[in-house]
């Protein structure tokens, strides 16, 4: 069911204070590249979508894209949030084959158009978006895809349609990652951040930041606009929900999911883990009838790694034996490593049936 019955309901429901500070600098910005970056509860997906719709009901004959990392994803989060919240009198038609929803418009003769995308499809299935020519293009979790993919898009934003084209998208923060140096870095050394006080959580104050960051170091222009925000900031939250998480949530999870913090994340979410731990058992002779899973996570500027699984079949649990980790290493020494029974653990295939591969796909023309 529908969040909101008539766009007359849904526009009542974003103007004023009905938003939150961080969502309306989000949903309004006039900048070519906009990112919210906020904890988690803070209502990201929801101002996504809205700005989504403003765009299209407000530029007739638009065409966006609403993408996010997997099908899986797309389908059961993202384009399932998208109908609660748009007004069911707004959809004039719906293609299911094509993803594609058609909107209605402040133009009674004309209707605008939505299609929604998983951004594999960018690595594997470029046909899909080469006769697109997109009025604006959003991302939903932007941290769970590649800086390639946000690049691609931008060479579909060429709708003559519309007077202006955006990018926009929300996100996690994940360290010092792409998103940190695309829309933070530069404007943090040249002092354009912004910190504004607001109402939060419990009766007190948060901040919220807001970046202004040049596509091109030489250009006086700035078109990349980034704001920050705590979970915090959401005063619609029950009152108990920050106070659980703070109670129940490890340090190095309320920094990135809670306050968005862009200290340094890569091995910090597992930082728990002790050889102490259950999880850590002595070695014990493993049936070689056993099946065996090698997953494998294609290196460049990060390491290249691969471990070795072996299967349980009677109790279905999962024994990792063996790991490859390399830094600035070639296909080969993995190969290599692959073929070593001593080194990889993954015994000779003809007696005991295939080693099962798991790649990411993205990295299938590596492979």
């Amino acid at each position: 069911m529908a969040e909101f019955d008539t766009f007359e309901e849904f526009t009542e429901n974003i103007r004023g204070d009905k938003l939150l500070y961080s969502q309306r600098c989000f949903a309004f910005s006039q900048y070519p590249e906009t990112l919210l970056a906020s904890g988690v509860g803070s209502g990201k997906t929801y101002i996504m979508i809205i700005r989504a719709i403003l765009l299209s009901f407000y530029n007739p004959d638009n065409f966006g894209l609403i993408g996010r990392d997997t099908e899986t994803n797309l389908e059961g989060t993202t384009k399932k949030d998208f109908f609660e919240i748009c007004p069911p009198g707004l959809i004039v038609s719906e293609k299911k084959s094509e993803k594609l929803v058609k909107l209605r418009t402040s133009d009674p003769r004309k209707t605008s158009s939505i299609v929604f995308r998983h951004f594999l499809e960018v690595n594997t299935a470029r046909h899909h978006f080469s006769g697109m020519n997109l009025g604006f293009y959003c991302a939903d979790q932007l941290e769970d895809c590649e800086e390639a993919q946000w690049n691609y898009l931008q060479t579909r934003l060429r709708r003559k349609s519309v007077n202006r084209h955006y990018a926009f998208g929300i996100a996690n923060t994940k360290g010092r990652d792409w998103i940190y140096y695309r829309f933070f870095a530069e404007a943090i050394k040249n002092g354009r951040k912004t910190v504004t006080e607001v109402p939060g959580l419990l009766g007190n104050t948060v901040e919220v930041e807001e970046y202004l960051t040049r596509a091109n170091p030489e250009s006086p222009v700035l078109d990349r606009y980034a704001i920050r925000a705590p979970t915090a900031e959401n005063v619609h939250l029950p009152p108990d929900y920050l106070e659980r998480m703070l109670r129940n949530q490890s340090r190095e999870y309320l920094e990135r999911y809670v306050y968005a913090s862009f200290d340094e994340w890569g091995g910090k979410i597992y930082k728990e883990f002790t050889e102490d731990g259950v999880h850590v058992i002595h070695p014990f002779h493993i049936p070689e009838k056993w099946p065996t899973i090698c997953t494998i996570d294609i290196g460049g500027d990060t390491p290249w790694a691969a471990v070795t699984i072996r299967c349980d079949p009677l109790f279905g649990d999962l024994f990792i034996t063996n790991e490859f980790y390399q830094p600035d290493t070639l296909t080969q020494n993995l190969v290599d490593w692959v073929r070593d029974a001593e080194r990889s653990g993954i015994p000779d295939p003809r007696p005991f049936g295939p080693c099962r591969y798991i790649c990411d796909p993205a990295n299938k023309a590596i492979m």
